[in-house]
């Protein structure tokens, strides 16, 4: 626009579509039997989305599309700079259900102990947000910031969900949304709702920094975030069907040093999280694969990081990194937690709230550590580049991490967890002097081939998530 004045426009529109299916045509329709069992008349001919003969396999189609724009006014006048900002944002989604769970067992299968899910569920997000952030510079080296944005959001669920009995001879027919509904069994009630919530967020941010010497800059800073709430595509009832934004306070001070020459560069930082409203994210079906939000409560976590890069002048071409982060967190306030069903023992546990034998239906997570935080994480890398003249250029690198014990779910169970373990990851790689543009490299990942979990789904039992075995490969990479 001007010398102190520009305008910058953000534009974005986005389509996606998935499907997953499970199970096989085959299990669906009468054929000739297997092991000498027919396959079960209550399973032929379910019609779906508006009747026909429709398919029983277990699926979940997601169409979804976005739109956003932004506007940001940036400006500069004398000692001030900084934005002035306006944020739009529409999401549109559906998510048409289908499950099925067969009565009995495979020899002895019974149509009439089964169910039958359908479910079609419309969920739009509208948002708007308007916000400022400017800094002053005090002085040449020290210069306050301070920023406050507002967000205002529309949430809406439009749902159908249905769970039914099979009938020898009377399959459940389901048209589509807004139709009657055929054929179901005695009790069966549908759940059709359309509930809106609206929220309203102001959230600051306000920090300093000050570069007290050319090669040291310290500086502290808190802000609010602000997670909004929902709705849950498997709700059965308008009870528990919604979850509440998620808040969160953080704060953080540190240092950026360079020493020696700019030879050794030393970064700390010491923050603070603390939560209010903690959405939480739970399995509650296996098959298909559903889970539902809600809000556990209060959280707070304290860290401590430092990373260190360091050339020495001694060795030419070498590079030595580490970072080290140190957690303690908290569950301040999780008193009734779902725990999964294939969870063992914790039915004994006094933080058990209501037990069952050995399993536990209600659980106090207060107090525990949070997932997917492990105390301890750690990094190393040794890079050293070789010039080879005329011919290019070549690497070799290595790398160490080290994670503590890591925990899955809440209860903190030795079984829903990892324990500490070490990875081993190296590279060779070569950029030739005639083809500066090319850069190719070999290299392994777990070279110890640690065998470890990177997250479980638990429901009636535990199913863990392995994380990559001894992996080597080329990369080819070329710049333009």
């Amino acid at each position: 626009i001007n010398d102190h004045l520009s305008l910058k426009s953000i534009s974005a529109l986005k389509t996606d579509q998935s499907l997953s299916v499970q199970g096989s045509y085959t299990d669906l329709v009468a054929g000739p039997t297997q092991a000498g069992v027919a396959n079960p008349p209550g399973l032929i001919g379910i019609a779906a989305s508006g009747g026909g003969a429709g398919s029983l396999l277990a699926s979940v189609l997601i169409r979804e599309y976005q739109l956003s724009q932004e506007f940001n006014l940036l400006d500069a006048v004398g000692p001030v700079s900084g934005v002035v900002g306006y944020y739009y944002f529409y999401d549109h989604e559906r998510m048409d259900l289908k499950s099925l769970a067969v009565g009995g067992n495979a020899k002895t299968p019974s149509p009439t102990a089964g169910t039958y899910t359908y479910s079609v569920n419309y969920q739009p997000t509208l948002s708007n947000a308007v916000f400022i952030s400017q800094t002053y510079k005090i002085t040449p080296t020290l210069s306050i910031n301070a920023g406050v944005r507002y967000t205002w959001e529309r949430k809406t669920l439009d749902t159908l969900n249905l769970t039914t009995l099979y009938e020898p001879g009377a399959a459940p027919i389901y048209p589509a949304p807004g139709f009657v509904y055929s054929n179901l069994a005695p009790n069966s009630n549908p759940f059709v709702a359309d509930l809106n919530q609206d929220a309203h967020a102001t959230t600051p941010k306000i920090g300093v920094d000050w570069q007290a010497t050319p090669d040291v800059l310290l500086y502290a800073w808190a802000s609010e975030g602000y997670h909004s709430g929902g709705y849950s595509f498997s709700a059965r009832s308008t009870i528990g069907a919604g979850y509440g934004p998620e808040t969160l306070w953080a704060y953080e001070a540190g240092a950026k040093t360079d020493w020696f020459d700019r030879t050794l560069r030393v970064d700390v930082a010491a923050f603070r999280y603390i939560w209010a409203g903690l959405q939480f994210n739970a399995l509650v079906s296996q098959t298909p694969s559903i889970s539902t939000t809600s809000n556990a409560g209060r959280a707070s976590l304290n860290g401590l990081e430092a990373t260190v890069i360091w050339k020495p002048k001694a060795v030419p071409g070498l590079t030595l990194t580490g970072n080290t982060t140190l957690l303690s967190t908290r569950y301040d306030y999780f008193p009734k937690y779902a725990p999964p069903g294939g969870t063992p023992s914790i039915g004994l546990s006094p933080q058990c709230v209501t037990p069952n034998g050995l399993r536990c239906t209600v659980y106090n997570a207060t107090g525990n550590k949070l997932i997917n935080a492990p105390d301890v994480s750690l990094v190393t890398t040794a890079q050293q580049d070789i010039d080879l003249g005329s011919v290019g250029t070549a690497y070799v690198r290595g790398e160490w991490s080290y994670t503590s014990r890591t925990y899955f779910d809440p209860t903190n169970a030795p079984l829903l967890g990892q324990p500490p373990y070490s990875l081993f990851n190296a590279s060779v790689g070569f950029q030739p002097a005639r083809l500066a543009q090319w850069d190719f490299a070999l290299w392994g990942k777990n070279l110890s081939n640690e065998k470890r979990n990177q997250g479980i789904a638990a429901g009636s039992i535990v199913a863990t998530t392995p994380g990559d075995p001894l992996t080597f490969g080329v990369r080819i990479k070329y710049a333009y």
